[in-house]
């Protein structure tokens, strides 16, 4: 039970597990402190309780023992007296006058007699008749003195005959052993000592003599024997116990009277102990309740500070997870806990995550107006170079025109000549540039690939991990039909053993049918061993998928990383095309001013080598070879324009991607 407890609250939330464990604290231990203080309060009232009932019979013993000893020392007097020696039954004046003048001063002694050997017996008072075959030597009182002569004995009670009370005998014999002078002492005088003893408010004193026979008792009658739960303290002479009268559970303090071997024996019942602890033990309830009630009104508002903002980070959390990062998660300043921690945390990693997002939207856009503005360059190299071209072609047309003016222009042909190559050293200049920004854009366009295939990867991770839990599913299922099995196997084992025991009724002694039943059942019990052991094996083969997919998550992490980098070094390629494009843009530049310069130069030369036919033919190959190079500058023009329309469109599917989050940098 506490097993299968115990593995449920693994499974629970956390504000379960918080309240279960507070509550366990707060209760426990005050249920506890509650009910030892009530068992030490319990305890201490009977210490006292018995303590003070110690006492009392402390009290009664001691007035017992006085009280007795001075009728001891009255039978002394009597048996030693010397007129008992000349007793005669047919002459008793001395005799009774000793014994009427006992009699007299004595208030609690019923009466005082004396029996001889020979059967003679006088008393006091003489109201009080024996039969007229009374015969003192048959009486136990005599027999048990003349059995310990010389010593004082004390009867049991019992009721006089002469007063029909009470009482019990005192005996010792005479000093010449011939009789025994005995007198009835009244037992009503203990009796009233006894019940003038407290013993809380319900609880009483009772007496008992050695053969435990009640002597005083407020609900017995003196003389009737006690009850058999009483005979196991009668060994002892003083002592403590617990017994059931009457159906009420009774304590029970007694002490052994030296003097007559009686015992004093005091009753409380545990119902009046549990009275006057009452009051402690409402008291300890109410203390725990109001304990509970603080507690429990704190460990709620504890819990909820835990667990509510926990709530809320879940929230944030699934709104990040869809790509929802505008939220805020707001933690209060004054908030030094762990969970303030933690919040804080959270948010700087949420706020790095919108400026990271951010910066890779602002990159984005710049690429793609960088892009933009390559192409743009990139159609007007295009049409300038054909403009180039188209003036290359007049040239050369003009070339015929300038063979009168070779004189006057020599020195403007060879600056234009100058100009011409100056031309195809930028041209040079530019395609070099071209090439660099083509491998810087290759860059990108890797980074950017590598970027797709750590996704896929992610995406993949994902897909294994949705194959484990689905194992797990698997698992579950089989070891339900595991439990199945069970259940049939012990609904057959079941039949079986109701089969055996019918067989066995019928055969009697001969059931041989018993032995194949339980064979049966032998063989039902291994399948069920069987199927505990394939539950055993299943359960940790989910275990084993568990574990394999906490691995593939700890891998999905670790591929995300993989692609932020990634996303990285694109950004650093692209800011490398950037720089690379500017150098382009200016270059183009100086080569517009170039061919500007050319074309007057151009139309110098035309002006200059009209009448050169000669010249104008060499004027011609080189002006072929110039379109040719034109030519070729704008073959490449035109792939540099191919790989930035490839590089707009990767800066499109970045835009598209990052636009799946939803940032607001106000929240930062």
């Amino acid at each position: 039970m506490l097993k299968r407890f115990l593995q449920n609250i693994q499974f629970m939330q956390l504000r379960t597990k918080l309240f279960i464990g507070f509550t366990a604290i707060l209760v426990i231990p005050s249920s506890l402190i509650g009910v030892i203080s009530y068992q030490n309060a319990k305890e201490a009232v009977m210490d006292e309780m018995t303590a003070a009932t110690e006492e009392s019979l402390a009290i009664v013993d001691e007035t017992l023992s006085l009280f007795i000893e001075s009728q001891v020392e009255n039978i002394d007097y009597i048996a030693s007296a010397s007129d008992l020696a000349d007793f005669s039954e047919d002459d008793p004046g001395a005799q009774r006058f000793l014994l009427d003048s006992f009699q007299a001063t004595k208030n609690h002694v019923e009466q005082t007699y004396v029996g001889m050997e020979t059967g003679d017996f006088i008393n006091s008072p003489s109201s009080f008749q024996n039969p007229p075959d009374y015969d003192p030597r048959e009486r136990p009182w005599y027999q048990r003195a003349m059995e310990q002569s010389g010593d004082v004995i004390i009867t049991s009670p019992y009721i006089s005959q002469s007063s029909e009370q009470p009482v019990t005998t005192i005996a010792r014999t005479t000093d010449d052993g011939l009789g025994v002078a005995a007198l009835n002492l009244e037992l009503t005088v203990i009796s009233d000592l006894l019940s003038s003893i407290s013993i809380g408010q319900t609880g009483y004193v009772f007496l008992l003599d050695e053969n435990n026979m009640y002597v005083s008792h407020p609900y017995e009658e003196p003389g009737t024997e006690a009850d058999e739960s009483f005979l196991s303290y009668s060994e002892n002479n003083a002592g403590f116990l617990s017994y059931t009268s009457n159906g009420d559970d009774q304590l029970l303090t007694f002490k052994s009277n030296e003097i007559t071997g009686w015992t004093i024996a005091a009753s409380m019942y545990e119902e009046e102990m549990n009275e006057a602890v009452m009051p402690i033990l409402i008291s300890a309830i109410t203390v725990l309740s109001i304990a509970i009630l603080i507690g429990g009104t704190v460990i709620y508002f504890l819990v909820k500070s835990i667990t509510s903002p926990i709530q809320t980070l879940i929230s944030v959390s699934e709104r990040m997870a869809g790509g929802d990062l505008s939220v805020a998660y707001e933690v209060n300043p004054r908030q030094k806990d762990e969970m303030g921690r933690l919040g804080r945390s959270f948010e700087k990693m949420r706020a790095s995550l919108v400026l990271m997002i951010t910066n890779i939207q602002d990159k984005s856009s710049d690429l793609s107006q960088a892009a933009d503005t390559l192409a743009s360059i990139t159609h007007e190299n295009m049409s300038a170079t054909e403009q180039i071209t188209e003036a290359v072609q007049e040239v050369a047309s003009g070339v015929e025109k300038q063979s009168t003016s070779v004189r006057e222009s020599e020195k403007v042909a060879s600056d234009m000549s100058n100009d011409v190559n100056d031309v195809v050293v930028k041209t040079n200049h530019i395609h070099s540039t071209t090439d660099n920004a083509a491998i810087t854009v290759s860059k990108g366009n890797d980074a950017i690939t590598d970027a797709i295939k750590q996704m896929t990867q992610i995406k993949d991770t994902f897909k294994h991990l949705s194959v484990h839990i689905d194992t797990l599913g698997k698992r579950s299922s089989e070891i339900e039909e595991v439990t199945e099995t069970i259940k049939g196997i012990a609904t057959q084992t079941n039949l079986l053993a109701l089969n055996a025991a019918i067989e066995a009724a019928r055969a009697g002694e001969h059931g041989r049918g018993f032995s194949i039943v339980a064979d049966e059942v032998r063989k039902l019990s291994d399948m069920t061993a069987s199927s505990t052991e394939t539950i055993s094996e299943l359960v940790l083969s989910v275990q084993q998928d568990t574990e394999r997919t906490i691995e593939q998550m700890n891998t999905s992490s670790d591929q995300v990383n993989k692609g932020i980098e990634v996303v990285q070094t694109a950004g650093l390629s692209f800011e490398e095309m950037k720089q690379f494009v500017q150098v382009v843009a200016t270059e183009v530049n100086e080569s517009a001013k170039n061919v500007a310069s050319l074309g007057k130069d151009s139309e110098a030369f035309v002006t200059t080598f009209q009448d050169l036919s000669s010249i104008s033919e060499t004027a011609s190959a080189s002006m072929q070879n110039i379109s040719a190079s034109t030519e070729e500058q704008l073959a490449s023009m035109e792939e540099i324009s191919a790989s930035v329309e490839q590089l707009s469109e990767v800066a499109d599917e970045l835009k598209e991607l990052i636009r799946q989050f939803d940032v607001n940098t106000d929240t930062v």
